[in-house]
C-alpha cells in the first residue's frame, strides 16, 4: 500500500470563511486563509526589530499586498494613514490566530469522539 494523500481535496473540502472589514464607508475583504509566507515574514521582522517594534511602513504594504489585491490596498491606503493601515494588518492577522485557535479546538473535540 502506498502513503498518498490528496491535499487539493483536503483543502477543498475545508469551509473557511473569508476575513471582512469596512473602513472610510467601504468594504473588504481577505481571504480567511493566511498565506504561508506571513508567518515567515513576521518572524523575520521580530528577528531584525524585536517582539514588541512596530512593523516597519515598507513591510505593512508588503504584507498587505499578500492578502489583498494592489487596486484595493491602493483605495484603502488613500483613505487611510500608515499607523491605521498597520493596525488593520494586525487585526487581520489577530483574526488568522483566531481562525487557528477556533480550529484547534474543534480538531481536539473530534479526536474525542
Amino acid at each position: 500500500m502506498s502513503k498518498f494523500k490528496d491535499f487539493d481535496n483536503a483543502f477543498e473540502e475545508k469551509e473557511i470563511e473569508d476575513i471582512e472589514f469596512k473602513f472610510a464607508g467601504k468594504k473588504y475583504q481577505v481571504s480567511g486563509v493566511m498565506p504561508a509566507i506571513i508567518p515567515v515574514k513576521m518572524q523575520r521582522l521580530r528577528e531584525e526589530h524585536g517582539d514588541d517594534a512596530d512593523v516597519p511602513a515598507e513591510e505593512t504594504f508588503s504584507l498587505m499586498l499578500r492578502l489583498m489585491d494592489e487596486d484595493e490596498l491602493e483605495q484603502l491606503a488613500s483613505d487611510t494613514n500608515i499607523e491605521q493601515l498597520n493596525e488593520i494588518l494586525m487585526w487581520i492577522l489577530e483574526q488568522y490566530s483566531e481562525e487557528k485557535e477556533d480550529e484547534g479546538k474543534n480538531s481536539k473535540k473530534t479526536d474525542q469522539k
